[in-house]
């Protein structure tokens, strides 16, 4: 078991998103200080909230709607980890800090593309600022707008959009995740051709999210 991170500290500038919220399930400590400072090198103006419990983590996301959500399992307490990440990940990707032998519990949210996994080990601040950085940037790729007036298709658009496209979306993940789970018995490119779609449908699950947190938003 490795005892560092490997974090690759690029000399670029920090991505320039519109102000992006991001909500740190995180107990205060120094190491929650080095993760503001790294989040603000990787992410120029973010607004970084804080939470030291489970109960003002829930409040705080259900009112600020945040763009990634960052949850330290030592502000979990007894709740069970996987149903706590797959309640917080409905609306907005997560990154989870904790030990190493934690990533079985959620294993299933990390193949789906749900959860970002950074083990508890030195320079998890530089690494979990990463991949904050990573989320925001996918949905700045995605480049959603809408220009369509809602009455065009009601309030329900958001709605549809999540059980219309992402319960097709959870079944082709589940069974590419099978697939590879018996890679053995493909090749390097068929193993690699089923790794794309997953990508892929991860990918079309955060813009399915991301329309539909903006639709409702313009309510």
């Amino acid at each position: 078991m490795p005892e560092k991170l490997a974090v690759h500290n690029e000399t670029r500038p920090p991505i320039a998103f519109e102000k992006p919220v991001i909500l740190a399930g995180i107990p205060k400590s120094k190491f929650r200080c080095q993760f503001g400072e790294e989040v603000e090198h990787a992410v120029h103006s973010p607004f970084l909230l804080y939470a030291e419990t489970l109960r003002s983590l829930r409040e705080m996301a259900g009112y600020r709607r945040p763009d990634v959500i960052v949850i330290d399992d030592g502000i979990l307490g007894p709740a069970r980890l996987g149903e706590v990440l797959a309640e917080f990940a409905a609306g907005a990707p997560v990154v989870l800090i904790a030990p190493y032998e934690r990533q079985l519990e959620v294993a299933g949210l990390i193949a789906r593309g749900e959860v970002e996994f950074v083990p508890r080990v030195d320079q998890w601040e530089a690494l979990a600022a990463r991949l904050v950085e990573r989320r925001l940037r996918w949905a700045k790729d995605d480049g959603i707008s809408f220009a369509v007036p809602h009455h065009a298709f009601g309030e329900d658009l958001g709605e549809i959009f999540r059980h219309e496209i992402n319960n097709p979306l959870t079944g082709i993940l589940g069974n590419a995740e099978l697939l590879l789970a018996h890679g053995d018995r493909f090749s390097p490119i068929e193993t690699q051709r089923i790794r794309t779609v997953v990508e892929l449908a991860v990918r079309l699950r955060e813009t399915v999210r991301r329309v539909s947190n903006l639709w409702e938003k313009k309510l």
